[in-house]
């Protein structure tokens, strides 16, 4: 099913991320999530992958989720950059910072 396909790139994500940083032996302190939670992802599954990446924040530092389902991941994360595009240009239309934010 789609949401099955989700569920393994989204692992295959934060695996990858990991197996880079460990045979490497560097620290990646960025992770992009280009609509891994978009499509296909009950709300059951969506809240464990949340959760799953908040809980790697402190480890990774900066981790930016990229979505056009917005308002459903709003509450979950201390920050929020909200971009429109008018057909022509992009630009910057939102920035929201919780005070815990700025501790990571």
């Amino acid at each position: 099913s789609e949401g099955q396909k989700r569920k393994i790139n989204f692992a295959i994500a934060i695996s990858f991320r990991d197996f880079v940083t460990t045979i490497a032996d560097f620290k990646i302190n960025l992770l992009f999530l280009d609509e891994v939670l978009d499509i296909s992802t009950d709300l059951e599954a969506l809240q464990d992958m949340i959760r799953l990446v908040k809980s790697k924040v402190r480890e990774i530092g900066n981790i930016y989720l990229i979505t056009h389902r917005g308002d459903a991941f709003e509450e979950y994360f201390d920050g929020c950059v909200e971009a429109t595009n008018d057909g022509r240009y992009s630009s910057l239309r939102q920035f929201k910072m919780t005070p815990t934010a700025i501790n990571y």
